[in-house]
């Protein structure tokens, strides 16, 4: 009974979150190269690292959480077996996001406080390093997700 619509919620959150990063991969990450890392920071501090710190981390926990709650339920109940496999794996790649952010993460927070642009720049580069791996993930699990969905 709430295998669908813990699946459904755990579809739009991670396909959201999997937009987020799709926008800031292709459009935000590489203005930087334009505007130069000191500007970029300037923009990430008031954005990522500004309503970002509690906007992006609520999406990855809350998002894996109603993923793994989808999986423990569709386990426990009569779900359909590959629904049961797509949800764990769906699940599996959200501990991906949250594993490759330990990365990122460190990268972008140390924006908030450097000011040395060639520092900036590494720092920016590393976090785009990063995120890539971590874009991938998310969006396995809405692909995953978006498969199960319409099993269950």
């Amino acid at each position: 009974m709430w295998v669908f619509p813990l699946t459904a919620t755990a579809t739009v959150m991670s396909g959201l979150f999997g937009g987020v990063a799709l926008q800031k991969l292709m459009v935000e990450l590489p203005a930087r190269n334009r505007v130069g890392a000191i500007a970029f920071a300037k923009y990430a501090r008031a954005s990522d690292l500004g309503n970002g710190l509690y906007v992006y981390p609520a999406f990855a926990i809350v998002g894996e959480l109603v993923t793994l709650g989808a999986f423990v339920m569709a386990f426990k109940t009569d779900a359909p077996p590959i629904a049961t496999v797509l949800l764990g794996l769906a699940s599996a790649a959200g501990l991906g996001v949250l594993v490759t952010t330990i990365f990122a993460a460190p990268q972008m927070l140390a924006v908030g406080h450097e000011r040395d642009e060639e520092v900036l720049s590494r720092l920016l580069e590393k976090f785009v390093r990063y995120s890539w791996p971590r874009a991938v993930f998310m969006w396995l699990q809405f692909g995953l997700l978006l498969s199960a969905v319409r099993m269950v």
